[in-house]
C-alpha cells in the first residue's frame, strides 16, 4: 500500500481574476525582497562588528541564514507551482522544494530551541561558565546536520506523476510503506 500526499498546486485556479493573481505574485515578490534585504542585514551587522558577535546573535544569524535560504529557494517557486494547475517545473525542483522547506522550518526551530536553552543557562545558573563562540559553532553544525537528516526522505521519496482523477501532472510524495511517512513528522 502506498502512502502519498499532494503539494497543492491548485491554488490560483483559472476561474480567478488576473487581479488577484498579480496581486498573490506582488505580495510573494514583496515578502521575498523583504526578506532577502532583511535576513542579510541581520548577517552582515552581527558578522562585521565584533561587539555583535554574543551566543544569541550567532544563533539569529543561523534564523537568519535559514530564513534566506527559504526566501532564494522555496519562496519564489511556490506561488508559481500553485498558479498552475499541474506541475510544471523541473523534477529536481521537486524534490529540493519540499526539502528546502522542511530543513529551514527545522533548523528555524531547533534554532530558537538552542537560544531558548541558552537563555534559561544564562539565567538560571549565572556563575556557569557561559557559552563558548566553538560550542555555538558545534550547536549550529548540528542543528543544520539533523535537519537534513530528518528531511532527507522527503527529496528521496518527492516524485512527479500523473493524478489519474484530474489527468496532470503533481509533485507529490511518493513512500513505498504505509508507515515510512510518520518518520519525518
Amino acid at each position: 500500500m502506498e502512502d502519498s500526499t499532494v503539494i497543492p498546486v491548485n491554488l490560483f485556479s483559472s476561474e480567478k481574476s488576473l487581479l488577484i493573481n498579480i496581486a498573490v505574485f506582488t505580495i510573494y515578490g514583496i515578502i521575498i525582497v523583504l526578506s532577502l534585504v532583511g535576513n542579510t542585514i541581520v548577517i552582515l551587522v552581527i558578522l562585521r562588528f565584533k561587539s555583535m558577535q554574543s551566543i544569541t546573535n550567532l544563533f539569529i544569524v543561523n534564523l537568519a541564514v535559514s530564513d534566506l535560504l527559504m526566501s532564494l529557494v522555496a519562496a519564489p517557486f511556490t506561488p508559481i507551482a500553485a498558479f498552475f494547475d499541474s506541475w510544471v517545473l523541473p523534477q529536481i525542483l521537486c524534490k529540493l522544494l519540499s526539502f528546502t522547506m522542511g530543513v529551514s522550518v527545522y533548523v528555524s526551530t531547533l534554532t530558537s530551541t538552542a537560544i531558548a536553552v541558552d537563555r534559561y543557562l544564562v539565567i538560571v545558573h549565572p556563575f556557569f561558565s557561559k557559552m563558548r563562540n566553538w560550542m555555538c559553532g558545534t550547536i549550529i553544525a548540528t542543528i543544520w546536520a539533523i535537519s537534513t537528516l530528518i528531511c532527507l526522505p522527503l527529496a528521496i521519496h518527492q516524485k512527479i506523476t500523473v493524478d489519474p482523477a484530474r489527468n496532470v501532472t503533481i509533485c507529490t510524495e511518493s513512500w513505498p510503506q504505509g508507515e515510512s511517512r510518520r518518520t519525518t513528522g
